[in-house]
């Protein structure tokens, strides 16, 4: 309401205004009185249009602010995870292997593939808290969701970088004993193309184990048609890891905002009820 009394007095001011202009027109010959009533208008025009921007400027503010409150750690995250990692990488690439643009160039790789890698494995966590911070009718509802996420991500974030750092550690010694490697060398080209893939396995790669020996001293079963004839287990990798444990936290909170709030379906109250 106030946004459109604030267009319609800035319209009057211009019509007054262009009424004015036309007046004060007729008494100058007509070349200068067609400049004068331009210029006029086009100053008017132009005061006009910076009323409307300030007018519009707390709307985008809000939206800005809205945008915001979506902010429940990830953020954080992948600053402090880049800051580990440019830390480990200057810490193994320190050898005589390394020329400063082959050092750049590495940083440069894995940070892309490992933010790209991170964002792909989050994003569905992400997409889930949006629908469910959308459901939510009330703006102190959408608030507390947030609260209650972003403080049940702390301690996973926290504990998550604590693995990233180590796993990294591990890749990066495997790309150190590679580089200090005389027999044989290994070229320029080859240390940089296989020092990326070691370190980004290390963090967003599974590790699957063959498990057809079965138990230790026993013989591993014969295969039939219902038994394969290699069996392997396989360990989620850390970023897995991670956005399961995130998974699970953002699922216990959005289930438990969204019935309170009366904005789930039908079949999701019943799925959510304990089985007798």
């Amino acid at each position: 309401m106030k946004l459109r009394c604030v267009c319609l007095l800035a319209l009057v001011v211009f019509v007054n205004a262009a009424v004015g202009a036309l007046r004060l027109a007729a008494k100058q010959p007509s070349s200068d009185a067609l400049a004068t009533a331009l210029n006029l208008v086009n100053d008017i025009s132009t005061k006009q249009h910076s009323v409307k921007g300030t007018a519009s400027a707390p709307a985008n503010a809000s939206h800005q602010q809205q945008r915001a409150k979506l902010d429940v750690g990830f953020a954080d995250f992948n600053t402090q995870l880049m800051v580990t990692l440019n830390t480990e990488l200057g810490n193994a690439t320190g050898g005589h292997a390394w020329t400063n643009e082959m050092r750049q160039q590495l940083a440069a790789n894995v940070t892309e593939r490992l933010k790209a890698g991170i964002t792909k494995v989050l994003a569905p966590i992400k997409a889930s808290i949006g629908k469910t911070w959308m459901a939510l009718p009330q703006d102190d509802q959408k608030n507390e969701l947030v609260t209650q996420l972003k403080n049940g991500f702390v301690s996973v974030f926290a504990n998550s970088l604590q693995t990233f750092d180590s796993h990294l550690k591990l890749g990066l010694n495997r790309v150190k004993i590679m580089a200090e490697r005389k027999h044989p060398a290994i070229d320029s080209a080859s240390l940089l193309a296989k020092s990326e893939d070691m370190i980004i396995e290390s963090v967003l790669a599974e590790h699957c184990y063959d498990d057809s020996a079965g138990a230790k001293g026993k013989a591993p079963p014969k295969a039939n048609a219902t038994t394969p004839n290699h069996a392997k287990f396989c360990i989620k990798s850390v970023a897995g890891n991670l956005a399961h444990r995130l998974n699970d936290t953002q699922s216990l909170f959005s289930m438990s905002m969204r019935f309170e709030a009366g904005a789930m379906s039908l079949a999701q109250r019943a799925a959510a009820k304990p089985e007798h």
